[in-house]
């Protein structure tokens, strides 16, 4: 049996994402892209110096490209933030012996795309470390298109980035 074979063998893998209850094609896309543009960050040294390991400082960079970031640019882009801003990803907490679900504000996010792409990350790790499986799959989807449009943009508008983006995909990012 060659390797691919063996990856298609997961049967844990389809009950899982039957699980969901959104498109495959969209979480794997959102993962990719927010893998991608997260080593973008650590590549440009947005890294948070608090801690010993590399650990992106999505605020900063949100700071740093707000002025940059046209929220009213395109439909899609206004749709986004303002779905994320009405509906945004909620974080566990402890309370006493119980977890529980409340939205993280962000209040050491200086600016709004500083909270924007906090609330991003937010996004991310509920998927990747779990803790919420299933929630709300329409919101779940829609907080995923979301952030993709969010960080679309942010590719945009960093020079830098939306330069190596250009030379992955040969062309430059073109917001929606």
């Amino acid at each position: 049996m060659s390797e691919e074979e063996n990856l298609q063998n997961f049967p844990m893998f389809d009950e899982f994402f039957s699980t969901l209850e959104i498109d495959r094609n969209l979480a794997l896309k959102f993962f990719l892209v927010f893998s991608w543009f997260e080593s973008q960050l650590s590549q440009q040294n947005y890294l948070d110096p608090k801690f010993n390991y590399p650990r992106v400082d999505w605020a900063r960079y949100g700071n740093d490209y707000d002025e940059q970031f046209d929220e009213t640019k395109t439909e899609n882009i206004r749709q986004a933030v303002t779905y994320i801003r009405g509906e945004p990803p909620k974080v566990q907490r402890r309370r006493n012996e119980f977890f529980e679900w409340e939205v993280n504000n962000h209040p050491d996010a200086r600016t709004e795309l500083g909270r924007l792409l906090l609330w991003v990350r937010d996004v991310r790790n509920n998927f990747f470390h779990g803790g919420k499986f299933p929630f709300r799959p329409e919101r779940d989807a829609e907080l995923l298109k979301s952030c993709l449009i969010i960080l679309q943009e942010c590719i945009h508008v960093n020079q830098g980035v939306n330069k190596e983006y250009s030379s992955v995909v040969g062309e430059e990012v073109d917001s929606q």
